[in-house]
């Protein structure tokens, strides 16, 4: 058992939960901690993370939860968890008194508050302690066979020496994913890690780059596989001379260096339509990473939103426990047309505006509710006009009442519409009238 009080800190830890942890008592008594998921350490502040519970406990009502307990060794292992409010009065709750007992079943939940938000909690906590020391980008959260995909292609393109293009929409995180590749690929090297904004590069300043960057690396082990290694932002607005200055050192004999680049639109697409150097496009296309639309891969908006949330929770003294099931469907169903940029930006806006445990529906910002509430009332479609047929439907109109008004006189009927007779019963037999 552990105790906490109501700001968080853990004020009380018996020898059986430090052992559980693997830790000294007094390591963890006075360490504070927010509802989020640890990071890859297993230090002291790290396991205290893994113990905080979900803010909902400290209303004063007795609760229970299925929790993932941070052991020293890195690992995490399962626990059922009680939860006792300290306190005269529920509404005077100073702090919890929490009693971790035997393993939760696998694949087993108990009834508690929120039970789904906990779930991503512990999902989110296994996926980042699985996942987070080789992907540290919050852009690969996820468990879709997109995403999945991504990660073994970061794999692959860090492994072997090959130019990568990282393609994707604005706000889908391939920047990041081009900064990861690279980083993996020059760790425990020389290689410089300073991106080159390819809008702003002419041909001299990317030799001089370049150049420095052969000289940096000239005394790097190739046998070991490595080659140096520069990271291209942006590449599909490389002005012409320094596209040419960029395939001149790719093509130099003797001369070894690996790109990682990203860009809107693949190259060859570019290349096709003129906008692109074809040679160039193949040497930098080696291996063609494309980043998915966030509409894409929805069933990994859920995870990501709790992440972002735990990410509110971790910065500041404000606590939230997840969301409520209708939020989720609300950020599930909408369009995200600034992919991952714009859900981070809206999980932040819900986590400020919300005042219980649980962000609700109304904490959303605006154009959330207004976009579900344009999709459910979609503008009719606008039927085209068609001149010619709507005209003569007019013409024939006009003649029939003619006819009528005249009670049959085909004379006095072309004459109140201003025609010949010749013309009115030419038109007569146009629309096959009497």
């Amino acid at each position: 058992m552990y105790a906490m009080d109501d700001r968080r800190t853990i004020i009380y830890c018996n020898p059986a939960c430090a052992e559980l942890v693997g830790t000294d008592a007094e390591q963890l008594v006075g360490q504070r901690c927010a509802y989020h998921m640890p990071g890859t350490g297993s230090g002291p502040a790290e396991i205290a993370a893994g113990l905080c519970p979900p803010p909902e406990v400290f209303s004063g009502d007795l609760s229970t939860a299925d929790v993932n307990v941070l052991r020293s060794s890195g690992e995490l292992v399962r626990r059922r968890a009680e939860y006792l409010p300290l306190g005269r009065e529920p509404s005077q709750c100073v702090g919890v008194l929490a009693l971790l007992w035997s393993p939760a079943p696998s694949g087993s939940t108990c009834e508690q508050t929120g039970s789904e938000s906990a779930d991503l909690h512990r999902r989110l906590a296994r996926l980042r302690r699985d996942l987070l020391a080789e992907f540290p980008v919050e852009e690969l959260i996820g468990a879709s066979p997109a995403i999945d995909r991504i990660r073994r292609q970061i794999d692959l393109a860090a492994k072997f020496p090959t130019n990568v293009l990282v393609i994707g929409p604005t706000g889908s995180g391939r920047e990041h994913v081009a900064r990861l590749i690279h980083q993996r690929r020059v760790r425990d090297s020389l290689d410089s890690s300073v991106p080159l904004w390819c809008p702003l590069l002419d041909a001299e300043l990317l030799q001089s780059t370049i150049a420095a960057v052969g000289r940096q690396t000239g005394s790097l082990d190739r046998s070991a596989g490595r080659v140096p290694t520069i990271l291209l932002l942006e590449v599909d607005q490389l002005a012409a001379d320094a596209q040419s200055e960029l395939k001149g050192f790719l093509q130099l004999p003797g001369f070894e260096l690996c790109c990682a680049a990203t860009a809107t639109r693949p190259l060859l697409s570019l290349a096709r339509t003129g906008e692109f150097p074809m040679d160039l496009a193949h040497v930098l296309s080696s291996l063609v990473i494309e980043m998915p639309a966030l509409a894409d891969r929805r069933e990994d908006i859920p995870l990501l939103s709790q992440h972002y949330l735990e990410k509110f929770n971790a910065e500041g003294d404000r606590q939230l426990s997840g969301f409520m099931p209708q939020v989720i469907d609300e950020l599930s169903g909408y369009g995200w047309p600034e992919n991952i940029d714009e859900l981070a930006g809206v999980v932040g806006q819900a986590c400020r505006a919300a005042t219980a445990p649980f962000v609700g529906l109304g904490d959303l910002p605006p154009q959330i509710r207004w976009a579900t509430t344009a999709e459910a009332h979609p503008r009719r479609k606008q039927e085209p006009i068609k001149a010619d047929e709507f005209l003569a439907e007019i013409e024939a109109e006009l003649i029939t009442r003619a006819l009528r008004l005249c009670k049959g006189n085909k004379t006095k009927a072309a004459r109140m519409l201003g025609m010949t007779r010749a013309r009115f019963h030419r038109r007569l037999d146009h629309f096959q009238l009497p």
